[in-house]
């Protein structure tokens, strides 16, 4: 599983996922190795991309990435030979609709194409200003943040308003997608407020299912009869494990140096950590409620 997602022939994005909020920000997925797949090209005499030939592309003698375009609205597949000599097509459903089984009619380039359909090929140096064409998505699959774990589809692309065609089918057939990193956070009931220099300290745990290296950012706010004392700082960037809890600490001196005192603070934690499978950034934000603690240093 650990080829599905690393960079390929499609260049690709980054997307957040929030984990704590129950939320997934849409963003461009991560450009996938195809484990299975074929890409099959060919053109009528004189078709400027193909030049008139025919290719044939297999896994796992050639290689083949794809992508998902713009979510789910659209899927872009490319292959290329031991040489280099490659091509790439590009299918993306009209108003950014998910992309769904069916024949698009009336396709013109994308990624200009507003309000209908969008297909691009593109071969070595080569690409087209206009483009009209057809396409039809004969089965596809989409998995968490963009990654594509089915396809069938058969297009005819025409250059320039031109009769010449090239036509041609793909197929993607990849794993289901691997889960996520779970990362889960804990902020500790009890925290110090120094005497000294002012600054609270507090801490907690992190948690996760893959290893990873967490980055905690912390937000503690205080309420008092002088008004809101409220600072941030990012402690320690934590190496996790997977089942066993590490331990972040950060001190924070609140804004205007303002001191925190001893009695309760509301805290709240950010973490964030790449999944090693993905390179998705995944975060989880937590809050709770800090008692500190005087003390002289």
């Amino acid at each position: 599983m650990g080829t599905s997602w690393r960079r390929s022939v499609i260049a690709a994005g980054v997307a957040v996922v929030v984990v704590g909020a129950g939320v997934i920000a849409a963003a461009p997925a991560q450009a996938q190795t195809v484990e299975n797949g074929t890409f099959v090209l060919s053109g009528d005499p004189d078709e400027f991309i193909t030049g008139g030939q025919s290719f044939s592309f297999a896994t796992p003698t050639d290689t083949m990435g794809v992508s998902s375009v713009n979510g789910n609205s659209g899927v872009g597949v490319g292959a290329s030979d031991a040489s280099g000599q490659g091509f790439r097509v590009t299918f993306d459903a009209p108003e950014a609709q998910p992309l769904v089984p069916g024949t698009y009619t009336n396709a013109t380039r994308w990624p200009f194409n507003t309000d209908g359909p969008g297909l691009a090929l593109e071969g070595p140096g080569r690409a087209c200003n206009e483009v009209t064409g057809s396409f039809t998505i004969i089965d596809v699959t989409f998995g968490p943040s963009g990654y594509v774990q089915t396809l069938d589809a058969t297009f005819e692309h025409h250059c320039e308003g031109g009769d010449l065609a090239a036509r041609g089918e793909v197929h993607v057939s990849n794993p289901p997608a691997p889960p996520l990193l779970n990362l889960g956070t804990t902020i500790a009931r009890s925290g110090q407020a120094s005497l000294a220099t002012g600054a609270a300290t507090v801490r907690g745990t992190v948690t996760c299912d893959k290893p990873a290296r967490v980055s905690v950012f912390v937000t503690v706010a205080q309420q008092s009869s002088a008004g809101l004392k409220h600072g941030s700082n990012f402690a320690d960037p934590v190496d996790c494990t997977p089942d066993t809890a590490a331990t972040w600490r950060a001190e924070v001196v609140a804004d205007f140096a303002v001191p925190f005192l001893k009695g309760n603070a509301n805290v709240e934690v950010q973490s964030q950590a790449l999944d090693p499978d993905t390179d998705l950034l995944i975060r989880t934000d937590t809050t709770g409620v800090v008692k500190l603690k005087s003390v002289r240093r």
